[in-house]
């Protein structure tokens, strides 16, 4: 599953590109891919969008939208955005974002794990599990007094912990696994075991 750098990297890939761009049309080839709204709905309210900005939250991707709605896709395990100067057949796609300049933002995913919303001026009330991420840990909220408030009075292991969007946004299996080989910590251990010094290692 692409962890936050990987998100981050296609976020930085598409905003050149995508920008201000207007979508002419959307087909949608894999209907249950759209969790909210109904497909009509999602159809209608993309086609004549204007992609103002591409924003990252954790793993996931919103496309600020011109009208004030927010395009949400979670790319999960398999989920690829490819940017095609015209439709190709083979391509596996799954969700076809046409634009006005002739180029198509195409969605394709093998396992079709993922996840693409189209929501309303507020997306963190609309999508709870936006609401819960915990701080990312390349801003100033992530911290080793914040970790260690976190890691208090908790039994389950350490790599656990991490793995808790709600504690840290955006790291995953790998990411997780480097940042506790270079603390020197067994993501074995109990989270609450972790003393100060520890936990200022793991959240540098």
């Amino acid at each position: 599953m692409p962890e936050l750098p990987e998100v981050e990297t296609i976020r930085r890939n598409l905003a050149g590109r995508l920008e201000n761009t207007v979508i002419s049309r959307v087909e949608v080839h894999l209907p249950r891919l759209i969790k909210r709204p109904l497909l009509p709905e999602f159809v209608s309210g993309m086609t004549g969008a204007v992609i103002r900005a591409i924003r990252r939250r954790g793993k996931h991707l919103l496309f600020d939208l011109s009208d004030g709605k927010h395009l949400l896709i979670h790319l999960r395990m398999t989920g690829r955005l490819t940017i095609e100067d015209c439709h190709r057949e083979g391509s596996g796609a799954r969700v076809s974002f046409h634009l006005v300049d002739g180029r198509i933002l195409q969605y394709a995913d093998s396992r079709t794990l993922g996840v693409i919303a189209l929501l309303g001026s507020t997306p963190e009330r609309e999508w709870p599990s936006l609401a819960r991420l915990g701080p990312e840990p390349l801003t100033e909220g992530w911290n080793d007094g914040y970790l260690h408030s976190k890691t208090t009075g908790r039994k389950l292991a350490v790599k656990s912990l991490l793995l808790d969007q709600t504690v840290v946004a955006g790291v995953g299996n790998i990411y997780a696994d480097e940042a506790l080989f270079e603390a020197g910590i067994d993501p074995r251990r109990p989270a609450a075991s972790l003393g100060p010094d520890e936990c200022r290692r793991l959240a540098e």
